[in-house]
């Protein structure tokens, strides 16, 4: 077994690559004209990936999922045969794998070491580290994107983020006409907004399961929502509602009431600040940026199935993500539903083989979670509705933080079951 302290070293590297990439490139000067922040972010994750499966393979009895196994190696036959019907340069497809392989596999490499190297005492200790490390994490997050938009996007100009490191023609979305969208300089406003409301599952979940301070956890739910709401982004706030209601369903009355009350501070915060307006827009289509923003969904989608159902193999690996600056030959079709996403990056074979594998990491996530089922439903409704309404979850700093929540709770749920002394608070 991989030595733990090495082993939540490299996870601290990987997280602090992950969420500081934007940073990182602010503050580093490019390497051949690239942002360096998601060079060293992929040179971690890929060193992340490489010691555990190092590790698991030193033990000398590794235990993979037989079926998990197959659908991976079935939607990575996809890939390639999109990569090569499309011919992707080197750049799109680095991208493109980690969108669809380096970040939603994390909850499936972790799972894997976690049961080929099971140790109670072990792994009560990596998930009091794993805890510790997401708190931070998700607190300074959610402190510096209200900070900024309290002071109209100059605190994280002050912190050293350049809102375009990526180039002139890079810039990610962090306004709604006049108004700062809560982004933190850590990704575009519709990312950072289910980010927050991953936080927020995040927090109510250690309140449930004990972990740490009951009032510092409780400030970082309200913070992390508050965070979220001044994100603007629709989906992430629908998605906060769902879960405050899959929270609250068999909740004791005093919970109840605490929720109703603080629901209502909060909306009435909302119409007494600037935003007012703005919600009443966003959520009713009657602004006219919002209605614009919901036509084009359905414009891509039908869009995006004329195009698959002319060109089953897709449009290539890293078209519709980030690698589609990279490209002249390609066009960026959907970038607000990822499922179309996935179609179109690896084509309807591939794509769907990706579904596959998401959905049985979710049955696995399930099947491990009882006793802890309203954070698995919260957080699979949240996914779907991401993945339906926008391409958020192609964000490194989203998808794997879910991924990582995911685990923590599928892991505490078996070492509970298991033995419920053995967890370090």
């Amino acid at each position: 077994m991989l030595n733990r302290i090495t082993f939540e070293r490299i996870f601290l590297f990987l997280i602090v690559t992950i969420v500081g990439s934007p940073y990182i490139s602010s503050w580093f000067p490019k390497f051949s004209d690239m942002p360096v922040g998601p060079l060293i972010r992929c040179i971690m994750i890929i060193i992340f990936y490489t010691i555990l499966i190092y590790a698991m393979f030193l033990s000398g009895k590794i235990k993979i999922n037989g079926f998990l196994f197959s659908i991976f190696i079935l939607m990575l036959a996809g890939i390639f045969l999109s990569i090569i019907e499309n011919q992707s340069n080197i750049l799109q497809v680095i991208l493109g794998l980690h969108a669809l392989v380096f970040y939603p596999m994390v909850f499936s490499i972790l799972a894997c070491y976690f049961n080929n190297n099971y140790s109670q005492e072990y792994w009560g200790r990596v998930i009091v580290f794993l805890k510790r490390t997401l708190t931070i994490v998700f607190l300074g997050a959610s402190i510096i994107a209200i900070i900024d938009v309290i002071t109209g996007g100059t605190f994280t100009l002050l912190l050293g983020y350049n809102p375009n490191y990526g180039g002139d023609n890079f810039s990610l979305i962090n306004r709604y006409y006049n108004l700062v969208r809560a982004n933190g300089g850590f990704a575009d406003a519709l990312a950072f907004g289910y980010l927050m409301a991953i936080a927020y599952i995040f927090f109510i979940y250690n309140i449930y399961s004990k972990y740490g301070s009951k009032y510092l956890n409780s400030l970082g739910a309200l913070l992390a929502s508050v965070a979220c709401v001044m994100s603007i982004t629709r989906g992430a706030i629908i998605a906060l509602a769902i879960s405050t209601l899959i929270f609250i369903f068999r909740s004791n009355l005093l919970v109840k009431i605490s929720s109703v009350f603080f629901a209502f501070l909060l909306l009435v915060g909302i119409s007494l600040s600037s935003y007012s307006d703005v919600f009443v827009g966003r959520f009713t289509d009657s602004d006219k940026g919002s209605k614009v923003s919901t036509t084009l969904r359905y414009d891509m989608a039908l869009k995006s199935a004329d195009f698959l159902a002319k060109h089953p193999f897709g449009e290539g690996l890293g078209s519709q993500g980030a690698g589609s600056i990279l490209s002249t030959t390609t066009e960026r079709i959907n970038t607000d539903n990822f499922i179309f996403h996935s179609l179109l990056e690896a084509g309807v074979f591939g794509g769907v083989m990706f579904q596959l594998l998401v959905m049985y990491q979710f049955r696995v996530f399930y099947k491990y979670s009882k006793g802890a089922r309203r954070f698995f439903f919260a957080l699979f409704s949240l996914y779907w509705l991401s993945a339906a309404v926008s391409s958020s979850l192609q964000a490194g700093i989203l998808s794997v933080l879910f991924w990582v929540v995911s685990f923590i709770i599928y892991s505490e749920a078996i070492i509970k079951s298991r033995d419920p002394n053995k967890l370090n608070r």
